[in-house]
């Protein structure tokens, strides 16, 4: 019998497709019903989307999607704002011609206007600093005084310091300080104090800061050798914060920017010295509760070290028995927080340090939020966990000055137990033909304004000032905890903080606590979202009688959020509700990175 192959192929083609098509559907759904029953539906969710982002294209369409909801969610934070954050692909040049003082004072008030006010009470978070006499003055000795110094003291210290020092404008510098002499160099000072105002220093000792600071902003810490005065301000700063923190006369350190670059100092030094103490480990990893701050997650990805998370128990502190399993043979440091950010909960440092001692590992204790607090309160008589150098087995810590040590931003230390550690912090090179060239830190330039200050505030303020913020911070703290405890049925405080910072979070579905954020910024408050919670800071310029007020709002919110669901599909609850359900969270990575790349745009 002949076959007409012409006229059969094609039907046979089309059998044989309809067939793999059917074993394709049914391999599906046999792997779909396994997954669903087994893993449940999120995980079914995150495999099938494995599978499309390896469809060619895919990637760039979701980026093109996140790219448009970013700037959508840009253009309704500028409605809200009234600040333009829409690009717009201006250029803009250096002017041709300086413009005059006028001119620029004018700029100065207009910009000022859109500035949340730091002393209005309604921040949470980022100005830590007061209102009164102590906010400016400091002296020298290693360790900070019982007592406050006075501006005469004060004043006396800074013209000896400077006698010191090479001059900047002798025309003997040939590095360091670039700085012009003359009337431009008077307005960036005006600006500059114009903004120290958010400082909120008081009138009297405003003139002692910035004293300290403009006496010293042409001078740069790069080169110890040509600024006496710079060094001497930064390892009696560190010895004065390390005494706070109960380490002795071998503890040494680092002034930096920020927290962040004191965490990443102390984890740069912790893998150099894996490198060469134990050169078999290759893959270095530390241990962190998850509630660790994200600047380590910062270092880790900079530093190529994994960090291993570990989750808490329901009252809110690491799981210990989970610590110790995510230690293993590439583990290089453990890590806890004194307090952590979120809760405002001291970790568990003494149990740590216990694994620490048993593993031969070093300690870092992340104290950029707490340092400046914790020992204050903890001397007010309040049940703060041992969390510092009295710790066997801690061996860094890094705290903030610029938090609630009141001090100009950026400002902090990383301390280190002994010299033997710090050394591999320190950055050597010796091929340049520019010279020798050596720095103690991730920074090179460093403005020696800040250093200055950070002494001050220190000397100015004396343990007896920092005590009595602490004492007028708790008090606030304790008010606004017992209130929402007592009268707020809908909301509770998380965990058991131990300091002048707390979260709440939600105990009625009918309330989201993102809603609350939105709704209470709507009234000029300035709440911190969590994932799952609302995060406060007490601050010195929060007083029983703006704590009143924002009660008196809260209750308002949470009644509205009651009233209309639909608010939780709107505004901050909806990019955070959304956050929860994406199946993958690599997208909402991009979506933070493309927020920074189109907010930064003129």
């Amino acid at each position: 019998m002949d076959i007409d192959l012409e006229e059969s192929l094609p039907r046979l083609v089309t059998l044989l497709f309809s067939y793999m098509q059917n074993v394709v559907f049914g391999i599906f759904f046999i792997v779909t019903v396994g997954i669903l029953r087994n893993e449940g539906f999120k995980s079914y969710l995150k495999r099938l989307w494995r599978v499309f982002i390896e469809i060619p294209g895919f990637n760039d369409l979701v980026s093109m999607l996140i790219r448009r909801q970013v700037k959508l969610f840009i253009k309704e934070t500028a409605k809200k704002t009234g600040e333009n954050f829409i690009r717009g692909k201006k250029i803009l040049r250096i002017p041709e011609k300086g413009l005059s003082e006028q001119e620029l004072m004018e700029d100065l008030e207009n910009l000022k206007k859109a500035d949340v006010d730091p002393n209005s009470g309604k921040l949470f978070a980022y100005s830590y600093h007061s209102q009164g006499d102590k906010l400016d003055i400091v002296k020298k000795i290693l360790r900070i005084p019982e007592k406050g110094l006075s501006e005469q003291e004060l004043m006396e210290d800074l013209e000896n310091l400077k006698k010191a020092d090479v001059d900047p404008n002798s025309g003997k510098l040939f590095a360091y300080s670039y700085h012009s002499q003359g009337d431009k160099l008077d307005i960036v000072k005006k600006f500059y104090d114009k903004f120290e105002d958010q400082l909120s220093v008081a009138p009297d000792k405003e003139r002692i800061v910035q004293a300290f600071f403009s006496a010293f902003m042409k001078e740069n810490a790069l080169n110890p050798l040509v600024f006496p005065s710079l060094r001497r301000f930064e390892v009696e700063t560190v010895a004065m914060a390390a005494s706070m923190l109960h380490g002795d006369a071998n503890v040494v350190g680092s002034v930096t920017s920020g927290g962040t670059e004191s965490i990443l100092c102390a984890i740069k030094t912790y893998r150099d010295r894996a490198r060469q103490l134990y050169p078999h480990i290759t893959q270095p990893e530390m241990v962190a509760p998850v509630t660790i701050h994200p600047a380590f997650m910062k270092a880790a990805h900079y530093f190529d070290v994994k960090i291993v998370t570990v989750s808490l128990t329901k009252d809110y502190q690491p799981d210990l028995a989970q610590y110790e399993i995510c230690i293993n043979k590439n583990t290089i440091l453990l890590l806890a927080s004194a307090c952590e950010y979120t809760h405002g909960i001291v970790d568990p440092v003494k149990e740590i340090a216990e694994f620490a001692n048993t593993y031969g590992l070093p300690v870092h204790v992340d104290a950029c939020f707490g340092g400046f607090i914790l020992p204050w309160v903890e001397k007010l008589g309040y049940n703060v966990p041992v969390f510092d150098f009295r710790v066997k087995g801690v061996t860094s810590m890094s705290a903030d000055i610029h938090k609630y040590g009141l001090g100009m931003k950026g400002a902090s230390v990383v301390l280190y137990r002994d010299s033997d550690i710090r050394k591999y912090q320190i950055f050597a090179y010796t091929k340049w033909v520019g010279g020798l060239f050596g720095s103690p830190g991730i920074s090179g330039t460093r403005p020696g304004g800040i250093l200055a200050a950070s002494w001050a505030v220190l000397k100015c303020m004396g343990q007896d000032g920092y005590l009595d913020m602490a004492k007028k911070l708790m008090a606030v703290t304790d008010y606004i905890k017992n209130e929402i405890r007592s009268n707020f049925k809908d909301l509770y405080i998380v965990g058991n903080p131990h300091c002048s910072a707390f979260a709440v979070a939600s105990t009625n579905p009918d309330v989201d606590v993102l809603v609350l954020a939105d709704l209470m910024e709507e009234k000029g408050w300035k709440l911190e979202r969590a994932q799952k919670s609302l995060h406060f800071t007490i601050l010195p310029s929060h007083t029983i009688e703006s704590s009143n007020q924002l009660l008196a709002d809260l209750r308002n919110c949470i009644a509205t959020a009651k009233m209309d669901p639909s608010l939780a599909g709107k505004g901050s609850a909806a990019v955070y509700g959304m956050a929860g359900k994406l199946p993958d969270k690599a997208l909402l990575d991009e979506f933070v990175v493309q927020f920074f790349n189109e907010i930064y745009c003129l």
